[in-house]
């Protein structure tokens, strides 16, 4: 339908027949309503959905992408333990990892304990300060 102005309105029509007692139609009821807006608000709802669709299967794709990235640096990082910890234990020589602060011993190697006569255990439980070495660099002079 058109208004006066010539705009455009979006209507919905209901017809219903006005019948007598014998059952003829004498007259018809037409009723129109301007469903404009309304009609205006569920394009823009579906507008609205279509674009949140695409913003969610683009994060997704984002998503998936970040998920396999981190896959392959969590392997990556895995294999270079994998290496470190091949060397750190088949090294001829002694290897010690020290707390700076405690002296214990967080981490070394088999050749370390056994080249000097200690059990892997008895080892653990010893600090730097138990063996006669230079704990400083200003010691060194």
């Amino acid at each position: 339908m058109r208004r006066k102005d010539g705009s455009a309105i979006i209507t919905e029509h209901t017809v219903t027949e006005i019948v007598d007692d014998s059952g003829q139609r004498t007259g018809l009821v037409r009723v129109v309503r301007d469903v404009t807006e309304r009609k205006r608000a569920e394009e823009e709802l579906t507008k609205h959905r279509e674009h949140l669709a695409e913003l969610v299967e683009e994060r997704t794709a984002e998503l998936q992408v970040e998920v396999s990235e981190r896959r392959r640096a969590e392997q990556a990082l895995r294999e270079s333990e994998e290496q470190y910890r091949a060397i750190f234990e088949q090294a001829a020589d002694s290897i010690v990892l020290i707390d700076a602060e405690t002296g214990a011993f967080v981490e070394f190697n088999d050749r370390a304990h056994q080249a000097l006569g200690y059990s892997r255990q008895e080892f653990e439980k010893r600090r730097i300060s138990d063996f006669d070495v230079i704990q400083a660099p200003e010691e060194v002079a």
